[in-house]
């Protein structure tokens, strides 16, 4: 099987280029994947979803505001195992 997907890096503002909306945090690690290093990554990305906050958008005077919520979706059954400690 062959599964392919897009992931945004970064979001800019239309209106203003240098204003970061959305960074995603992605790391890289050259480790052997155990169960421990697998935990200790889900509870890192976890960490970095709780701290994303709400983006507000100012139109014609008006606010809209942006709710971002983000779940871990795609990873593979070992990963899966380890996080869960089945």
């Amino acid at each position: 099987m062959f599964i392919s997907s897009l992931v945004p890096l970064q979001l800019h503002s239309a209106a203003y280029q240098k204003t970061v909306i959305w960074h995603n945090p992605i790391r890289t690690q050259y480790k052997k994947e155990t169960t421990a290093l697998s935990q200790e990554v889900n509870q890192y990305t976890e960490e970095q979803i709780s701290e994303i906050q709400q983006t507000q958008i100012t139109t014609a005077n008006k606010a809209i505001y942006i709710k971002h919520e983000m779940i871990l979706t795609v990873i593979d059954g070992e990963i899966c195992n380890a996080v869960l400690s089945t």
